[in-house]
């Protein structure tokens, strides 16, 4: 049977969603009319159902009218949803067909009878094709900061102007000079995930205080490989550990004194660092637990009220140190001296572990004044205004 046309008015109850002005009808048994090929018009099928009619491909007339499952493709459409979505994301929708979750795309070739907002469809075809990427409006920008904007992103929102996105807030920076090794800018510096190596670095910071924040040892860039960048005098700075003898083989690990760091090994001369209760003397590993002339440390000489070491302390024998002789203005002291392990009292009688001066020569303090160099001790000799000087032998 050919369509034919009768036009005629629906209720707006039952029309509402579909139309909002008179639509032209088809019916049977009259004149074929020509129409755009695809165009869809509404009307009343079996029952008084509203439905649509679908212009033939050749425009010779429309088709039967279809209501319920039927309306929402044409005949010989698979039924089949634009690749398999029933709706279009949410998204605007396509020249007149309603994003309205249940409805779906009438197929290839026809746009589904949808009406746009209140106006007819001017009948042109839906291709089949979902929106090709037509963005919501309001939909965020994906994590890119607007020019001008602080920083923002996924998991950050809006960062301070000193920060910079990295899954979440991160500083960009922290004063030169400080220790910046637990602040989060130390694993971003200038950039997501470009952290500062631990071991040649102390902070992420600005040279001076300004400009690009970079990897820094206290106030100077990053050590070189083979370099460590070590704490030093309140500050920081880049050590060799093959030869920075506070820090010889390892940070923090500090030669003792007298002894050198050579291929990141403590050395005393030419040799092996020394061992526990020695010391380096000159090149040479002394004990100084012993050594009346590096008693307890290099260069400690024991003198003659106490000649003897041990334990690292001056004394008389095996007991402590005699009383020193002490020249004075107005006489002094002459002290005693260590006479075989045993203290004795120096006097004009017994100078020196029992001798005896002869006239016109007295116990003095040898100080040197006017005579030979001192010796430290008490001799027989003559008396100065300060001590006095040994005779003659």
């Amino acid at each position: 049977m050919k369509a034919s046309r009768s036009a005629f008015v629906l209720s707006p109850l039952s029309l509402a969603p579909l139309v909002l002005a008179p639509l032209v009808l088809a019916g049977c048994d009259s004149d074929p009319q020509t129409c755009v090929p695809g165009m869809s018009v509404a009307c009343v099928g079996a029952g008084g159902c509203a439905g649509f009619q679908v212009c033939d491909s050749e425009g010779a007339g429309f088709g039967a009218c279809m209501c319920g499952m039927d309306a929402g493709r044409p005949p010989g459409d698979s039924g089949l949803t634009d690749g398999g979505a029933l709706t279009d994301a949410g998204d605007v929708s396509e020249a007149g067909v309603f994003d309205a979750g249940p409805v779906v795309d009438a197929g290839p070739g026809v746009d589904g009878g949808g009406v746009d907002g209140g106006r007819m469809d001017g009948g042109g075809p839906d291709a089949g094709r979902p929106d090709a990427g037509r963005p919501d409006a309001g939909r965020p920008d994906a994590g890119r900061p607007d020019a001008g904007a602080p920083d923002a992103g996924p998991g950050c929102g809006a960062c301070g102007i000193t920060q910079r996105c990295c899954g979440s807030c991160v500083n960009l920076s922290v004063p030169v000079g400080s220790n910046g090794r637990s602040d989060s800018s130390f694993n971003h510096c200038n950039g997501c995930g470009l952290a500062c190596n631990v071991d040649r670095a102390s902070a992420c910071s600005a040279p001076s205080g300004s400009g690009t924040p970079r990897c820094m040892c206290g106030f100077t860039a990053a050590c070189a490989p083979g370099e460590v960048c070590v704490a030093d005098a309140g500050g920081y700075r880049c050590a060799d550990l093959a030869t920075d003898r506070d820090n010889c083989g390892a940070i923090g690990n500090v030669c003792p004194a007298g002894e050198t760091c050579a291929a990141g090994l403590c050395r005393c001369g030419t040799g092996a660092t020394c061992g526990a209760g020695s010391a380096c003397c000159g090149g040479a590993c002394t004990a100084t637990g012993s050594d009346p002339n590096n008693c307890g440390g290099c260069g400690v000489v024991c003198g003659p009220h106490a000649p003897n070491c041990a334990g690292g302390v001056c004394g008389c024998g095996a007991g402590p140190a005699c009383a020193p002789p002490i020249p004075d203005v107005f006489g002094g002291s002459l002290g005693e001296t260590c006479c075989a392990g045993t203290c004795r009292a120096n006097s004009d009688t017994s100078c020196a572990c029992g001798t005896a001066c002869t006239s016109p020569d007295v116990c003095v303090v040898d100080t040197g004044i006017l005579g030979p160099p001192a010796s430290g001790g008490v001799c027989c000799g003559t008396p100065t205004p300060i001590g006095g000087f040994c005779s003659a032998p």
